[in-house]
């Protein structure tokens, strides 16, 4: 590529800001989880040091640096636009352990020195083969010898089908240049494609489920994803081949299920047993047709990485997952030991050992209990944290939100919560009232504060209306502990 390209990224970034949200499987209580499940010795917490890498409007970042206010934050991003408002955003919660640097990656300063973890979400991909392996320089000079970097990245061979849905689109806007007509022009043009696609069987049915809510996306994402300049989903063992001359290792991936065998057959998993592991999981990767990978690397001499180990369940956090308690609001999840016990603390976390005693009473052998917990997580059930999450499981009687949600209420359509998801609140009235839930005032001061805001529906009684929306933020994972 010529340097052009990489003119045209920075440029679609000014012109086009990139709406970011925090990606729950980059924060580090999770990935070193996941990590540790695999045999890495992990950090403290408490003092973790982090380098995102395409950082962005600090919407990942952030979140953690207010949740570890001893650790140390370094966000680089390309764009001006981004890392300025990343800044004020910064600025404005008062976070003194972020750094934000606009810079090319290519350019990041060695005396950055190293980092317990290093992120790279939705970068690999849309950017030229110069690029992606600056990034792995990068990671490999500034990951701290026993650190942890997570890269996610577009995968083929199911990137594939998503391929098609891309080139449709762009080749729809070739002759469009102002940015928001292109938005508009793919986003109503993939609307018709995908009402075309779902009346046809096999290929266009699988379009049709892949882009069904693609309309449904913020101009930022559309512009900077479907219409990106460069996208280029690559094969897994390509990707791990490249890490290698970094000398990085690829040990795991942090969504459990791109190991499993899934629908593999007899036949197949015998032959799939006797690869090596590279090439295992890129056969599974044909199996399930995988679209994305979020992988998980350390320095080549880092020994111990590799297999899952059930034995290192007993230094770990569980939680319900999210889309676990979604399901089972639904009336769709059966029953499920670890999944009963860790849905009567929901949102909260809990130790390992409450799980065993909670499956001991129910007749399972403690020797056969943390093979039972990461079969939870591998199935989606269950989320694995290294240290307990701090948070609420009701409102207490001075309800206090994380700093980061109460800022981003009244700014933006979601917030982030204590679990590192983003949450729509309910309505105006909730968006009003979380800013004022900092630890100072009780309920009966909340409503004094946001009575005239109460809906009309509500009016007859404000002191239910406050106390539906406080127990609606504790369910979402929105209040401190």
């Amino acid at each position: 590529m010529t340097e052009p390209i990489h003119q045209a990224i920075r440029t679609a970034y000014e012109a086009v800001p990139y709406v970011g949200r925090p990606f729950h499987q980059t924060h580090p209580n999770r990935l070193l989880a996941v990590a540790r499940l695999h045999g890495v010795p992990i950090p403290k917490l408490g003092t973790i040091s982090v380098l995102e890498i395409g950082s962005g409007d600090g919407s990942n970042l952030l979140p953690m640096a207010a949740g570890a206010p001893h650790g140390r934050f370094v966000g680089v991003d390309l764009s001006a636009r981004l890392t300025a408002s990343a800044r004020a955003m910064a600025e404005e919660l008062r976070l003194n352990n972020v750094r934000l640097l606009e810079a090319d990656v290519r350019d990041i300063p060695a005396k950055l020195g190293w980092f317990d973890v290093v992120i790279a979400h939705g970068f690999y991909s849309w950017v030229p083969p110069d690029v992606r392996d600056a990034m792995f320089g990068a990671i490999s000079r500034h990951l701290a010898p026993g650190g942890v970097a997570y890269v996610a990245y577009n995968l083929l061979p199911g990137g594939w089908i998503r391929r098609i849905g891309w080139d449709a689109m762009q080749f729809h806007v070739r002759d469009v240049r102002d940015p928001a007509e292109r938005v508009t022009r793919a986003r109503e043009f993939i609307s018709l494609m995908v009402e075309s696609w779902r009346t046809q069987p096999g290929p266009g049915a699988a379009l049709a489920e892949n882009f069904a809510h693609e309309a449904e996306r913020d101009d930022g994402g559309i512009f900077h994803d479907d219409l990106a300049p460069l996208n280029e989903p690559v094969y897994y063992s390509t990707f791990v081949a490249h890490a290698a001359r970094h000398r990085l290792l690829a040990f795991a991936d942090v969504d459990p299920s791109t190991r499993g065998l899934g629908p593999a057959g007899a036949a197949l998993r015998e032959r799939l047993a006797a690869r090596d592991p590279v090439a295992r999981e890129q056969m599974l990767d044909f199996v399930h047709l995988r679209q994305m990978r979020a992988t998980l690397l350390v320095h080549a001499n880092v020994g111990g990485a590799g297999r899952r180990d059930p034995r290192h369940v007993a230094e770990l956090h569980f939680a319900a997952s999210m889309p676990y308690m979604r399901h089972r609001l639904a009336g769709g999840a059966a029953a499920d030991p670890v999944g009963d016990t860790l849905a009567a603390h929901f949102p909260a976390s809990i130790p390992a050992a409450r799980i065993v005693d909670a499956l001991a009473s129910r007749g399972v052998r403690a020797d056969d209990a943390p093979a039972r917990i990461v079969d939870a997580w591998v199935t989606g059930v269950a989320d694995p944290y290294a240290d307990a999450l701090a948070l609420s499981t009701r409102p207490s009687a001075r309800p206090r939100a994380g700093a980061v949600a109460r800022w981003q209420a009244s700014r933006l359509p979601l917030v982030t919560n204590q679990r590192h998801v983003s949450v729509r609140l309910a309505d105006d009235f909730a968006r009003a009232l979380l800013p004022l839930c900092d630890g100072t005032r009780t309920q009966a001061e909340l409503l004094a504060r946001v009575r005239a805001a109460v809906p009309a529906a509500e009016a007859a009684d404000p002191k239910a209306a406050v106390e539906r929306r406080l127990a609606q933020f504790a369910s979402a994972a929105l209040l401190d502990a």
